[in-house]
């Protein structure tokens, strides 16, 4: 018995060591890309701002589709408010474009 609880609690800690390797790997991955576009739309606002608002919107979608994935991933509902975070490059991108 002692032997089945160990057993169960280094499955449970292996578990919880993949999905935050995982979810790291999602955020670099899909969070360099965000990142890139939403720094990068408001130089294009200078001279075209169709092309801007295109750049911003790409940045939008990517970093809400990997604030839903990590979510998914770790086995939370994709509504939850950590989706949020996705929203925070192109806030600040948007500022630049519009507000300042």
């Amino acid at each position: 018995m002692e032997m089945n609880r160990s057993a169960e609690a280094e499955e449970k800690s292996l578990d919880l060591v993949q999905r935050v390797v995982i979810s790291s790997i999602m955020c670099v991955v899909f969070g360099a890309p965000t990142v890139a576009l939403a720094a990068y739309a408001p130089h294009r606002a200078q001279t075209s701002m169709g092309d801007a608002i295109g750049l911003w919107a790409m940045g939008l979608i990517l970093g809400l589709a990997a604030a839903v994935g990590v979510l998914l991933f770790n086995r939370r509902k994709p509504w939850h408010p950590a989706f949020l975070l996705g929203l925070i490059p192109a806030a600040i991108s948007a500022y630049w474009m519009w507000i300042r």
